[in-house]
């Protein structure tokens, strides 16, 4: 029996190594999975970027983003949309090449977006490289941090030009004669009715 207690005590020491060994074991796939995880979110992240840029390099988007005190930080696709410089779109500098006529309307949007349920979305005019002028949709979406707060706005600026030209042809010729170019009956009807009242 004596014997039996003393082979038993020497196999403690080694249970207590072999469950050492495991929990380093265990430590270590963990670190492993742990790594690997990691490295597919990076992966995953750069994919995310790369089509981000491809989108915008596409020049159909803009993709932007600013601080919460409205600082441009980010304005990816601008020099393809605008044919610009992407820094003219950085900073508040871009707000120059907004039309004059819509710059109150922006700021008026803007000022909407700060309130519930803080989205932005406008059409506006902006100044291309070559001075002519060019219809954009301006849409915005803050992003928040875990207590709330608004850490900064993200959004795009999308081309609507060829849209815009084309209801204005519609329009026109909707109050035009198609061959005459003149002024039609339903333009007529229309100006007298805002000439009376």
């Amino acid at each position: 029996l004596g014997h039996a207690v003393a082979v038993l005590q020497d196999l403690h020491p080694v249970a207590e190594l072999e469950q050492l060994r495991e929990s380093i074991t265990a430590a270590d796939q963990a670190l492993r999975e742990r790594a690997a995880s990691e490295r597919r979110s990076k992966e995953h992240l750069a994919a995310s970027e790369r089509r981000y840029r491809a989108i915008a390099n596409a020049g159909a988007l803009v993709l932007w983003s600013h601080d919460a005190q409205g600082h441009i930080n980010g304005a990816t696709g601008w020099k393809e949309l605008t044919g610009q410089d992407e820094q003219v779109g950085i900073g508040g500098a871009w707000l120059e090449h907004v039309h004059p006529e819509d710059r109150e309307q922006l700021r008026e949007a803007r000022v909407q977006a700060s309130r519930p349920p803080y989205r932005g979305d406008l059409e506006i005019r902006i100044r291309t490289a070559d001075g002519s002028w060019r219809w954009v949709r301006v849409r915005s979406a803050p992003v928040f941090d875990d207590a709330g707060a608004i850490t900064e706005w993200i959004g795009v600026i999308e081309d609507v030009h060829e849209r815009r030209k084309a209801q204005a042809r519609i329009a026109h010729m909707a109050l035009h004669d198609a061959l005459t170019g003149l002024a039609n009956r339903t333009a007529l009807r229309e100006q007298l009715q805002a000439a009376v009242h």
